[in-house]
C-alpha cells in the first residue's frame, strides 16, 4: 500500500465510472479500487511510480477528484454503497 494514493471524488457517479474515465483519457497504468463512499484507491501497475503518474495526469485528476493523497491506514470511507 506504500505505493498507492487515495482520492476523494466530486460525486458518486464519478466514483463508479472512474476507471472507465481514466482509460478514455489514455491512463492505463493506474488501477482504481472503489473503497466506499467517495473514496477510491489508486494503484500503479508494477514498475510504475504512482507519484509520477499523479503528476503527469494532475489536470485530469483535478477534474474528477478534490483530494488526492498518499494512502494512509487512517483513510476510511464514511459510507458504503452496493448494487442490488
Amino acid at each position: 500500500m506504500d505505493h498507492c494514493y487515495i482520492g476523494r471524488t466530486h460525486d458518486k457517479e464519478i466514483t463508479i465510472n472512474i476507471q472507465e474515465r481514466l482509460l478514455r483519457e489514455g491512463v492505463s497504468s493506474i488501477t482504481v479500487t472503489l473503497t466506499g463512499g467517495d473514496l477510491v484507491l489508486l494503484q500503479p501497475l508494477e514498475g510504475e511510480n504512482i507519484k509520477e503518474l499523479i503528476q503527469d495526469y494532475a489536470n485530469f485528476l483535478k477534474n474528477i477528484s478534490y483530494q488526492m493523497n498518499p494512502w494512509s491506514p487512517l483513510d476510511i470511507p464514511n459510507e458504503r454503497f452496493f448494487w442490488v
